[in-house]
């Protein structure tokens, strides 16, 4: 019998392999080795490939397109609700084809290489940011234990770094002390390196792609965002609209209706926590930079932070910026700057 969609679980070295008809009985069953899977596929009759978007999808999806398979990626979280019975590979990749068959659902696009390069610049520098955190706060720990405390800030810390290495602090350290601490600066020196290291490549994609350059228009997207916009979501061409973007994001309202009875609670924090974050940073800055500005788009902002507060308003802003982002992604716009407000 014809296979019509085959549902395929990924892993590292064993792959379950399921085919199913156009009427979706299954047809094929298969557990392959990772050389025998790619053998496998490549003399079977060309048809519509559905997998779980993990992380090693987006390769297996450039391959298969090039072979000519029509490729689709399914978000996780909506294959896990048609998994039936214990979580097996077979049972997994049952529940890949009957997610595949769900109406409205919203596909995951095959990322490129220069997508996952970008991404990856950003991965490593908040990993790297991450450690530099960890190494401050060991620092700060490690002089409160011998009575030196110092203000909030990174410049603080780094003052009375310097002090102690350089004068000591009067016999409350020791050599062996002094000797840890000039280790951990050496460590924050090099992560600090890194990261610039980490910055500077994504300044230079930022540069290299005319969709982050125009992205960079908006108030509150900044290098980061546009780089990590372009990177996550490409040209945001599986969102129907703007709101939906917006709804990926987690930054609408979560909402738990039922007959008549409407209710509206905070932001669902969706998708892309990383995306997100870099959204509502963006737009906590716009909100501040709005005081005192007479335009159009501040004056809004303005009046929504005296109708919600600060924090609602930097939500709204972060909800019209991903929303803004996509019409100039899907249609290839510049960004349309507010007219002025008449005198």
């Amino acid at each position: 019998m014809k296979i019509n969609v085959l549902a395929i679980d990924l892993a590292k070295s064993v792959f379950q392999v399921h085919g199913f008809s156009a009427t979706g009985e299954r047809v094929l069953a298969k557990r392959l080795g990772r050389r025998r899977f790619g053998q496998w596929l490549q003399v079977q009759d060309r048809c519509e490939v559905v997998m779980e978007a993990c992380g090693s999808a987006h390769y297996w999806g450039r391959w298969l397109l090039e072979l000519g398979y029509r490729v689709r990626l399914i978000p996780p979280q909506h294959v896990r609700a048609y998994v039936v019975g214990n979580k097996t590979d077979g049972n997994d990749a049952d529940a890949i084809y009957e997610a595949s068959q769900r109406r409205g659902l919203r596909w995951v696009p095959v990322k490129t290489v220069a997508q996952q390069d970008a991404l990856l610049a950003h991965r490593v520098r908040e990993r790297r940011q991450k450690a530099r955190v960890a190494v401050l706060n060991q620092i700060r720990g490690l002089l409160a234990e011998r009575g030196l405390v110092c203000g909030q800030g990174v410049s603080a810390l780094r003052r009375l770094v310097d002090t102690v290495l350089e004068a000591g602090a009067a016999g409350q350290v020791t050599e062996y002390f002094v000797q840890q601490l000039a280790e951990l600066r050496g460590e924050w020196r090099q992560l600090e390196a890194q990261i610039g290291q980490a910055e500077r490549a994504i300044q230079a994609h930022v540069q290299a792609s005319p969709a982050c350059r125009r992205l960079m228009e908006v108030r509150g997207v900044g290098v980061l965002t546009a780089s990590a916009a372009v990177a996550t979501v490409g040209q945001a061409r599986q969102f129907r609209s703007a709101r939906q973007m917006a709804a990926w994001l987690g930054v609408t309202p979560r909402e738990r209706s039922s007959g008549e009875r409407r209710q509206l609670g905070g932001v669902t924090k969706r998708g892309d926590p990383y995306l997100r974050t870099l959204l509502i940073h963006g737009a906590r800055a716009t909100v501040k930079a709005s005081r005192g500005k007479d335009d159009t788009h501040s004056r809004w902002i303005q009046a929504l932070v005296q109708r919600r507060g600060f924090n609602k308003a930097v939500v709204a802003v972060a909800n019209k910026n991903a929303r803004i982002l996509w019409a100039m992604l899907a249609r290839g716009e510049h960004y349309r700057v507010p007219s002025p407000v008449a005198a």
